[in-house]
């Protein structure tokens, strides 16, 4: 296999010995599926004993770290690692069950409502594959309710909410959990998860971590930022996510209600016909929030709004216009997305060469970036109307790039040719496809 790009001998070596690798990789999956699917169906049948013995290889054997490698090389992740070699001693140096010594970056990211600042976290190799592993254990624990959207995305749930409006569930409340992530504790997850005390202090939280201050904002101390980072489960790890959808899916409310409930992460929208009934709702939706495992949460109300009214909710707008339920593009990421290609026109900016012609191969770079800006937009916003004004400003964008493509003898069909380049620039892309 030869490739226009100059290899390195570790690279090299992987490249000889890839049907060796793909082998190898094949194993560790097969012993890994095995035991995940025996610990999915223990789980099912009530079978403890099963379940504990399938876990515990999960959370110890190599090839249960090898095969967390390879997820994470798959989704795209620069993890340090060329050959098979690489893997298994990467794999060597995981351990849950204490402290990784692995430094980890912590940073302060101004929240959304301008009002104070998250603790994010920025996680070595190590960190990560031990955080993959414990979010596939984790999710094989989650048995997903009917209100929750976190694996078929936004659109889904965006479709969900416009059906209710058009029911005539009008009255719409949207809330949130204040500082989820920082609200779990230490024992309410120790009595929670279904993991041993020792993996839940070592891997799941930032309480015995390596953290070092990568940067604080004026006001805040780099003391206070990490003493704020070891609270509740570290923004960033893989695991905390999976911990958060196991947590809210023990809501417990009456099905009538559950009925009219969306959730997204630690965002909530629930739907009422009237706007007493939505205030009967919002009550008990707080309850249960209070009552959630694993720490102690708070329930905030962000907006409460008549349909005709609307409201933002999960990047959309959610209004009701002539009886009928619309979604479109908020103000807020309609914004973004000018600035998103405004950026990406100055990072490929095309300049005339001598003769007054455009340079054909910076036009084709610039194109080829803004459809995939274009691309993944359309996909989130895949609910919207598209008469709305959001959609429409994609759509004149989108016109705009084909028009540049044309007056220059170009078309659409030229963009994948003109994105490789681009893709060459990730070291991973020629690399990882080994561990498919």
């Amino acid at each position: 296999m030869m490739l226009d790009i100059n290899h390195s001998p570790g690279q090299l070596e992987m490249l000889q010995n890839e049907k060796a690798y793909r082998r190898a990789i094949h194993r560790d999956r097969v012993r890994y599926n095995q035991h995940m699917v025996t610990l999915r169906e223990s789980i099912a049948a009530g079978d403890a004993k099963t379940a504990a013995l399938a876990q515990d290889w999960l959370l110890t054997s190599p090839s249960s770290k090898r095969t967390a490698i390879a997820q994470l090389l798959i989704a795209g992740k620069d993890i340090d690692v060329w050959t098979y070699q690489d893997v298994k001693a990467l794999a060597d140096t995981v351990t849950l069950f204490e402290p990784i010594a692995e430094p980890v970056t912590v940073f302060a990211k101004e929240k959304t409502s301008k009002r104070g600042f998250r603790a994010i976290f920025s996680f070595g190799d190590r960190h990560r594959v031990g955080q993959r592993m414990l979010a596939n254990l984790i999710e094989s624990h989650t048995f997903k309710r009917s209100y929750q959207h976190f694996d078929d995305g936004v659109p889904k749930a965006i479709k969900r909410v416009l059906a209710q409006i058009d029911a005539g569930q009008v009255w719409l409340a949207h809330l949130d959990i204040k500082d989820f992530f920082p609200s779990f504790t230490i024992e309410g997850l120790t009595d929670f998860l279904p993991l041993p005390q020792t993996v839940v202090e070592a891997a799941l939280t930032g309480r015995n971590m390596m953290l070092e201050c990568a940067s604080s904002p004026q006001g805040l101390s780099p003391q206070h930022l990490i003493e704020e980072a070891r609270r509740g489960l570290p923004q960033g790890a893989a695991s905390s996510p999976a911990i958060s959808h196991l947590c809210v899916s023990q809501l417990a409310l009456d099905v009538a209600i559950l009925e009219h409930l969306i959730n997204y992460e630690d965002d909530f929208l629930i739907l009422a016909k009237s706007k007493a009934e939505l205030g009967s709702r919002i009550g008990a939706l707080t309850d249960a929030v209070g009552n959630l495992p694993g720490g102690q949460f708070e329930l905030s109300v962000k907006t409460v709004a008549h349909a005709s009214e609307g409201l933002d909710f999960l990047g959309h707008r959610l209004f009701s216009r002539n009886g009928q339920a619309r979604a479109e593009p908020s103000v807020g990421n309609t914004m973004r997305l000018a600035k998103r290609l405004h950026e990406t026109d100055e990072k490929h900016a095309v300049f005339s060469n001598l003769s007054g012609k455009i340079e054909k191969s910076a036009l084709l770079h610039s194109c080829a970036d803004k459809f995939a800006v274009i691309s993944g937009w359309k996909a989130a916003f895949a609910s919207c109307h598209p008469e709305t004004e959001g959609w429409q400003y994609l759509l004149a964008i989108e016109e705009g790039v084909h028009a540049d493509l044309k007056a220059h003898g170009l078309c659409p069909s030229d963009l994948p040719a003109a994105a490789e380049p681009l893709k060459r620039q990730n070291r991973k892309f020629y690399y990882y496809k080994w561990f498919a």
